[in-house]
This record gives structure tokens, C-alpha cells and sequence, in this order.
């Protein structure tokens, strides 16, 4: 199933072939866009990137896993720094998965689903400080003692745990803005 997928994606009637066949695309896009709202790197190698498929059905993705190269991360033991697009027509990323994921977006159609899901979720998107404050609370006693132990510390040591909540969530709010703009010229 997923050598078909392939197959059809980059074969050369693309995308005139049967490659909604192979996929649940609604699935596909809900998987997309999670990972381009926390801008999760690991698709791009693919690492982490999970599907699955029961007898006689397309491809679904998910479960959503793995988002340890996620949120700005730039390859260099910081967060909330990197805010490019991961997955958009014409994407020069050789890697296995930023292709595989980007090639979708070459397709008309599969844009213009993208654009649509994005426009009916994008009012919950933007509710994710109100959870991130909710959660945040809830593991306040485990961070603390998380950041007791000198070798669990991570490699944001230098900030508390309350800076660290805040510019997640300026650096989500400041992400939602940008993906408007970009899903929009899609």
C-alpha cells in the first residue's frame, strides 16, 4: 500500500494517476497540518511518522508521535527559533519525507482541502495558549522536580519554567499569524 502511494505520487502522470487510492487524505491533512503548526521536523526525514491501514481501507495517518524537533527547534538545543514553512509547492528540500510530504502540495486540489481544513480549525489552533496554561499548571510540581536533577535538566536550564511557557506560547501565536498568511497564498 504505501509503495502504491509512493509510486503514484512520483510517477511521471502525476498528478493524474489514481493517488487517492492509496490514502485517506482528510487524515493526511489532519496529520500535515498538526505538524506544520508545531513545525515538527521529524517528517522530514521521516522519522517518527506514523500510518496505518486495516483491511480493505486506505492509508490513515497518525498516531501523532515524536515532537522532539518540534516548536522552532534549531538543531542546536534551542526552541522557538525557526518559523519556515515545512511543507509547500515547490519545497527544495531533498530529504526523504520534506518530498514525500511536499509533494502533495503540488497538487491543486489537495491545496485547496488543505486551505479549507486549515480555515475550520484555525479557530481551535488559536485556542492553544488557554491549553498550554492548563497543562502547564497541571505539571508544575513535575517540572519542578525535573529541573531539580541536574542531568534530566534540559538544555533550556537557564530559564524558568514560567519563561519557557510564555515563549511557547508567543512563539505558537506569532506561528498561527504566519501560517494565515502562507496557507492563504496557497
Amino acid at each position: 500500500a504505501l509503495q502504491g502511494m509512493e509510486d503514484a505520487l512520483f510517477a511521471p502522470d502525476f498528478p493524474n494517476n489514481a493517488y487517492e487510492e492509496h490514502t485517506d487524505v482528510n487524515s493526511l491533512i489532519n496529520y500535515m497540518l498538526v505538524n506544520e503548526v508545531v513545525r515538527n521536523q521529524e517528517l522530514g526525514h521521516p522519522k517518527s511518522t506514523y500510518c496505518y491501514k486495516e483491511a480493505n481501507t486506505k492509508i490513515k495517518w497518525g498516531p501523532l508521535w515524536d515532537f522532539d524537533w518540534a516548536f522552532g527547534y534549531n538543531e542546536s538545543n534551542a526552541y522557538f527559533v525557526k518559523t519556515n514553512l515545512l511543507f509547500y509547492q515547490g519545497n527544495s528540500d531533498t530529504r526523504p519525507g520534506a518530498r514525500f510530504f511536499s509533494r502533495w502540495m503540488e497538487i491543486p486540489a489537495f491545496r485547496a482541502s488543505y486551505k479549507a481544513r486549515w480555515r475550520e480549525v484555525r479557530p481551535q489552533v488559536a485556542g492553544i495558549t488557554a491549553y498550554i496554561d492548563e497543562k502547564a499548571a497541571w505539571l508544575d510540581q513535575s517540572q519542578a522536580l525535573n529541573f531539580s536533577i541536574p542531568a534530566a535538566t534540559p538544555v533550556t536550564r537557564n530559564k524558568s519554567y514560567p519563561q519557557l511557557i510564555n515563549q511557547m506560547k508567543a512563539w505558537l501565536q506569532e506561528r498561527i499569524i504566519f501560517l494565515d498568511a502562507e496557507i492563504e497564498k496557497m
